[in-house]
C-alpha cells in the first residue's frame, strides 16, 4: 500500500471521527447511535443454540459477532467517554422503563 493511500485513509478516518463527534454531541445523534448499538446486539450474547438439538449454531453465532463488531467500530470513533456512557446508559434506562 502506498503512502498516498495511507494518507487518504487517515484523512478519511479523521473526517468520519469529526462527523461522529458532531452527531454524538446532539440528543438526536445520541439516540441514533443508541439505536445502532441495540440493532448491532451490543452487550447481548452472540451465542445461538438450537432449541431442539441444544447444539451451538456456529453460523448464526459468527453472524451475531460480526454484527456487534460494527458497533465496536463506531464506538471507537467516540473519544469522549462521558458521551459514550450517556449513549450506552440509554439502553439500560429504556430496559428499566419497560419493566
Amino acid at each position: 500500500m502506498s503512502k498516498d493511500n495511507n494518507d487518504k485513509k487517515t484523512e478519511n478516518l479523521g473526517k468520519i471521527r469529526r462527523v461522529v463527534k458532531r452527531l454524538a454531541d446532539t440528543q438526536d445523534g445520541k439516540e441514533f447511535i443508541n439505536y445502532l448499538m441495540r440493532l448491532c446486539g451490543f452487550g447481548k450474547s452472540s451465542l445461538v443454540i438450537n432449541p431442539t438439538t441444544l447444539e451451538i449454531n456456529t453460523v448464526s453465532s459468527v453472524y451475531n459477532e460480526a454484527r456487534e463488531t460494527i458497533y465496536h467500530e463506531i464506538r471507537n470513533l467516540i473519544d469522549d467517554k462521558k458521551v459514550l456512557a450517556e449513549i450506552e446508559y440509554m439502553q439500560v434506562k429504556e430496559e428499566n422503563d419497560e419493566t
